[in-house]
Formats: C-alpha cells, structure tokens, sequence
C-alpha cells in the first residue's frame, strides 16, 4: 500500500471510530446537568479529534489477523476510557496553568469544580473500560489504572513545580501525553492479543508518536489566543525534540515483526492533529 492509500484508509476507519466514541462518551454524561458533570461533559467534547480512540483502534487493525478478530464495542469502550482520560489530563492541565501578569486572560473556572468534572471524568473512564469482555478486562483495567495513578502522581508533582524549562516540558510531556499514547497502544495490542514483546513495541510506538505530537501542539499554540506564558525555552529545540521523537516511534514500528500491519501504524504516527 502507499503512503497515501494508508492515509485515506486510515481516515475513513479514523470518521468511523470517532462517530461511535462521541456516541459512547455522551451516554456516559447523558442526564448530569450540575456544574462539573456539564464541565466534564464540555471538555470532552472540545477534543479537536479522538485521536488517542484512534491509536488505539489503528493498534488493533495492524495486530489482528483478520478485521473482524476483535469485538468492535470493545475497541469503541476501551478508545473511550482513554479518550476520558485524555480529557481528565487537559483539565488538570489547565489548573497548572500559569497565566503573566503582562497579558489580560479569561480563565474563569472554579477550581473545585474543575477538580469535580475530573473526578467524574476518571471514573467515567472506568467505567467505560468495564465494558470490555472478560477475558480481556482483568488486564485492560490494570493497564488503565497504572496509567490513572501516573497522571495523578505527575500533577502532584507539577502542582508543586510547574514545568518551564526545555527538559521539564519534554518530562511533562512524557508522563502525561506519552503516558497516555503508550496506554492507548497497549490496550489495542491486549484486545488483539500481541505477545508481549509486541506490546513493549507497540507501547513505545504509541508513547513516542504521542510524545511528538504533544511537543508540536505546544509549539503550534497561540500565546496571543490562549494569554498563557509560554515556556522557557527554545520553541526550535522543542520541534527537534518532537521529530526525534517522532523518529523514535518509526524505529520501534520498524522492529515489529512483519506479521505486523505497519502501513496502519505508519499512518497514525504522521497523524499530529
């Protein structure tokens, strides 16, 4: 397949996915009206793409041995436990955020409230991955837990500190975006049923292509849009972190036996909306 067969392949499976997420994770806050069910409901819905849902459905595709060998409501409940989690991050994300003085902003949300939506946001995850058959959920929930508890461990630790320097942000990135690139990644290879040192591959892939693309996004955001101040370092070191990273993800993908669909996974690591 070509590069450019292997992108609208992807994209169309990528329209599919994502219609049936935004299906699964508005049934999870259908009927919450109070102020941090309606906030958590918000933040999930501002994610310009699914594309961690899609890493991990992608993850599947390249791993089975036929398209349907996996259940597709599991690919769809276990895309939105990541997803949620993807959301539970930018939240907390945005209450480390520190605004300058130079620079009028309307961040006006109510920290506890914003802490709340979290709560309901992490449980939400939960509750999505519990959806997963038995055979697989046992492993499913420990990989989500053990990805749940990094998250809460690295914003402790970013609530004392925020990150600023160069090698902070890329740490930052690492134990939150990567953190999460790597669980979406595994989960697909344990529905498929990779081995285990497919999965040790996989999870690099997904963790260095998601570090990538978070390093990018933060050079590609608007300080002038978002009134926040940028970090202290060179945004043009921050886009060399980002390609090696980028390139780290191809290595890995490259080692994968070739029982391995790369051609799907080699379109999922170019995507960085």
């Amino acid at each position: 397949m070509t590069d450019t067969t292997d992108a609208i392949d992807a994209a169309g499976r990528s329209s599919d996915l994502d219609s049936a997420v935004e299906s699964r994770l508005r049934s999870l806050f259908a009927g919450l009206d109070e102020s941090a069910a309606a906030t958590a409901r918000e933040v999930v819905e501002a994610s310009e793409t699914r594309w961690y849902a899609d890493l991990l459905s992608d993850t599947v595709d390249a791993v089975a041995e036929t398209d349907d060998a996996v259940d597709a409501r599991s690919v769809h409940a276990a895309g939105s436990a990541v997803e949620l989690l993807w959301g539970y991050y930018r939240l907390r994300d945005r209450l480390l955020v520190r605004l300058s003085d130079a620079r009028a902003h309307s961040l006006t949300m109510d920290s506890t409230t914003a802490l709340l939506a979290g709560d309901y946001l992490h449980a939400a995850a939960y509750s999505s991955i519990s959806s997963v058959p038995s055979s697989h959920l046992g492993a499913c929930v420990e990989r989500l837990n053990e990805s749940a508890r990094g998250l809460v461990g690295t914003f402790r630790s970013a609530e004392r500190a925020s990150p600023r320097t160069e090698a902070e942000v890329v740490s930052y990135c690492e134990d939150t975006a990567g953190r999460l690139g790597e669980t979406a990644s595994v989960l697909g290879s344990l529905l498929a049923d990779a081995d285990e040192a497919q999965r040790r591959l996989l999870g690099r892939v997904g963790r260095e292509a998601s570090v990538a693309r978070q390093l990018r996004r933060i050079c590609e955001s608007d300080p002038a849009a978002t009134a926040i101040s940028p970090p202290e370092c060179d945004e043009s070191r921050l886009r060399e972190r980002a390609a090696r990273r980028r390139e780290d993800a191809l290595a890995a993908l490259r080692a994968l036996p070739g029982s391995v669909d790369r051609s799907v996974l080699r379109a999922s690591v170019g995507r960085t909306a």
